[in-house]
């Protein structure tokens, strides 16, 4: 299993997720947003942490801002699930190795919090030739 060095913090994770959902989070606000840039070897990390599981794995990934003052920049935060064992319908996410993020002791803390931002926006970070753009 990798170190996740690229993992944030939970709090990092509910302020650019709340601020996605807030009044200035929008589609509008951000409809200059067509992708986002992963780096492949960080994805990985995330996927890490499906291993062992059985049957179908997944990831989720939620959608946040980032935002310092007049600077805002749209975020990719994303997380493994495991299957809820009551209804395989349901994908939990795991949080500091727990469903749910329960139990976590430093929510402050992004050691090992499973939740990962390293993606970066399109605009700027695009490929102008693409027909997908």
């Amino acid at each position: 299993m990798s170190d996740q060095t690229n993992t944030i913090s939970l709090n990092d994770a509910k302020a650019y997720t709340q601020e996605w959902r807030s009044s200035d989070g929008r589609y509008n606000d951000h409809n200059k947003l067509n992708a986002f840039l992963i780096p492949a070897e960080d994805l990985q990390e995330a996927l890490d942490l499906l291993e062992g599981q059985a049957g179908k794995t997944y990831v989720r990934a939620y959608i946040g801002v980032k935002n310092e003052g007049r600077l805002t920049e749209e975020k990719l935060v994303i997380v493994a699930t495991i299957a809820d064992e009551d209804d395989p319908t349901i994908y939990k996410d795991l949080i500091y190795g727990e469903i749910d993020g329960k139990g976590a002791t430093d929510p402050g803390s992004a050691v090992n919090s499973g939740i990962f931002d390293f993606t970066k926006p399109c605009p700027p970070f695009c490929d102008p030739k693409s027909p997908l753009n």
